[in-house]
């Protein structure tokens, strides 16, 4: 059974990609392993994302600190730094079914652990409950975030995979959306909190059963050249990254990208509070962020399965982003609304349009490094500088503000809320993304991948001069 999937027998539904006398083909199937890698992926990023809109009204139900709340989102991150080598190793040696099939358990025990956990009269055992699920889902995280580049290489041709990588890897992204708008539609008081959780556990567990009865290592034939290849070991794959500069510039530059568009996406609240916006409106530049996300991700997929253009679109978006936090960093003040939506967009925009290539960049300098490797050790670095942040965030303040019904009031009376200046922290954040966007153009990678399937082409074609490639060459030519 762990082994079914579905295989398209149809003409319509398999492509052949011929590399002269060698045919590679790709299956109908691939797609509906690409929907259980994203569902997985939505799932687990709402899991990780519940508590972020609700923190008052959790802290009450739960009777404990702001703090405590927040650790139910910090631990993912924190979660991810060590687990993240397992996970590449995962992929790297047992391959991507039983990686993604002990990410959807992981995930779907952790988030039934804590609907359980709700039933407790005790708000502490509640609050106990509710932290081991999330620590328990949490594991899961490096296994799914570590895939979409291998997946990609593993069913899709060469000529599709960057358009899958971009759907498996703006998953997250968009789990983080619709987490945050389930809890904070369905979440008015604690009572609700337990419906909430019940909308979590019941995906969860549903796609983690799916993942276990369809997920497939790999279709039957390769898609490629590449996809057929031997990979390195683990250990022989790690020694060779360590000692390829371009990959520790990649780490750097990207690294520093990820980490900052997870932090400043999940503080937008906090760092505009001080200034009169509500969590509604800081709810306006999160979707502003995702949905032109969404888009810049879909327009760079697109053009770089046809283009193969990945130092001009990756240094492009990099400069575009910095761009975009620039404006951010100097329109964050009062009334200036339609500014700070605009400033959102374009961070969304040209920060999610680097993210798959970014991670199909990582494949081509690397390559035969394992797919899964390269981009986990990526995932690691920028999870533990995310968690940096947002500890740096907090501390790097200047005075605050109290508020009553959103007007300031002297802080020596009565008051509703305090909001802090967090200005030190966007300065923070400009120059990281300044420097993230100096080492990006410092790049000049060999694309070792594409010039692996053009050698392999070019010797096919001198033995079967009659036949030629119409998947690969093309786009090689193009180069």
């Amino acid at each position: 059974m762990g082994g079914t999937g579905v295989q398209a027998s149809d003409p319509s539904a398999e492509v052949a990609h011929k590399e002269a006398h060698h045919a590679f083909r790709v299956y109908g199937s691939r797609w509906f392993m690409l929907a259980i890698l994203v569902l997985l992926q939505i799932s687990n990023a709402m899991v990780w994302i519940g508590f972020s809109p609700i923190i008052s009204i959790a802290q009450h139900y739960y009777d404990t600190t702001v703090t405590m709340i927040d650790v139910q989102s910090i631990v993912f991150m924190a979660v991810s730094v060590p687990l993240g080598f397992v996970g590449s190793w995962a992929l790297n040696t047992l391959g991507l079914r039983k990686s993604i099939v002990a990410a959807g358990a992981l995930n779907g025990l952790g988030a039934a652990i804590r609907f359980a956990g709700d039933f407790a009269s005790s708000p502490t055992t509640r609050l106990v409950m509710t932290t081991v699920g999330q620590v328990i889902a949490a594991c899961a995280q490096p296994f799914l975030l570590d895939s979409p580049t291998l997946f990609a290489a593993t069913w899709f041709a060469p000529d599709q995979r960057a358009e899958a990588n971009t759907i498996a890897s703006v998953a997250n992204p968009l789990g983080i959306a619709i987490g945050s708008l389930v809890s904070g539609l369905m979440v008015n008081t604690g009572s609700d909190i337990r419906w909430m959780l019940l909308a979590n556990a019941a995906p969860a567990v549903a796609f983690a059963l799916l993942a276990l009865v369809f997920f497939k290592d790999k279709p039957p034939t390769p898609p490629s050249h590449s996809a057929e290849m031997q990979h390195d070991s683990f250990k022989d794959g790690f020694k060779k990254l360590m000692k390829n500069g371009n990959y520790w510039l990649l780490l750097f530059g990207f690294g520093i990208g990820i980490a900052l568009i997870s932090s400043i996406s999940s503080l937008l609240n906090q760092l505009t509070a001080i200034n009169g916006y509500t969590s509604d409106q800081a709810g306006y530049f999160s979707l502003g962020m995702v949905g032109t996300g969404l888009v810049g991700a879909g327009i760079s997929g697109a053009i770089l399965d046809k283009t193969k253009a990945f130092m001009t679109l990756f240094k492009t978006s990099f400069v575009g982003a910095l761009g975009g936090v620039l404006m951010f960093t100097f329109v964050n003040k009062p009334n200036r609304l339609a500014e700070l939506i605009v400033a959102n967009c374009i961070i969304g925009f040209f920060a999610f349009a680097a993210l798959p290539v970014g991670m199909e960049l990582c494949a081509e300098c690397t390559f035969p490094v394992s797919e899964g490797l390269s981009a986990g050790l990526i995932w690691v670095f920028s999870q533990a500088l995310s968690t940096m942040f947002l500890f740096a965030t907090n501390a790097a303040t200047d005075g605050y503000k109290c508020f009553t019904n959103a007007t300031v009031v002297p802080c020596t009376g009565p008051y509703d809320n305090k909001y802090y200046d967090y200005k030190p922290a966007m300065y923070m954040f400009l120059g990281f993304t300044a420097a993230a966007t100096l080492a990006v153009l410092c790049l000049n990678v060999t694309y070792k991948r594409l010039e692996s399937e053009r050698e392999y082409a070019s010797q096919s074609d001198a033995q079967s001069p009659a036949q030629t490639s119409d998947a690969i060459t093309p786009l090689l030519a193009q180069n």
